[in-house]
C-alpha cells in the first residue's frame, strides 16, 4: 500500500513544478551518491499521472489536479487537516510514493512542490513507522 499525499494549492500544479522538484531533490542525491542514474517523468494515461523514476525505481507518481470549489468538501475527505487557512477554490493534488528506498525520494519531491508553491498545504495519510 502506498503512501498517499495531498497536496491543496490555490494553483495547480504543473508538469514543470514536478519536473523542477525532482530535479532538485535528484542534485542533492546525486552530490551523496555519485553515478547516480538521473530522474526520469513519465506520464501515464494521457496525463492523468505523471511518475518519476530513478533506473527501475519508481518514486512517486503525482495525479492531475482536482480543483474543489468548497472547502467542506476538503473537510470532508480530510478530516486530518491540520489547521491551516485556507480559501476556496483549492487545487487537490493526490501524490503516492511507495513505500521503499525510493519512495523516501519521492516523498522529497513531494515536499520541494509544496516548498516551491506557497501558501499550499501537505497531508499524508500514514507516515511510516522508522526502525529504531
Amino acid at each position: 500500500m502506498p503512501l498517499r499525499s495531498v497536496m491543496l494549492t490555490p494553483e495547480p500544479v504543473t508538469y514543470q513544478q514536478v519536473a523542477d522538484a525532482a530535479q532538485a531533490v535528484w542534485k542533492i542525491l546525486a552530490a551523496e551518491h555519485r553515478g547516480m542514474a538521473k530522474f526520469r517523468l513519465i506520464t501515464v494515461d494521457d496525463g492523468a499521472a505523471l511518475q518519476v523514476y530513478s533506473a527501475e525505481d519508481l518514486l512517486v507518481t503525482v495525479m492531475r489536479p482536482v480543483t474543489v470549489l468548497h472547502l467542506e468538501e476538503i473537510e470532508r475527505l480530510l478530516p486530518q487537516l491540520p489547521e491551516h487557512e485556507l480559501e476556496a477554490p483549492l487545487h487537490w493534488t493526490s501524490a503516492y510514493t511507495p513505500y521503499s528506498a525510493g519512495g523516501v525520494a519521492g516523498l522529497g519531491v513531494v515536499s520541494k512542490l509544496i516548498d516551491d508553491a506557497p501558501p499550499g498545504v501537505i497531508v499524508h495519510d500514514r507516515l511510516p513507522k522508522l526502525p529504531g
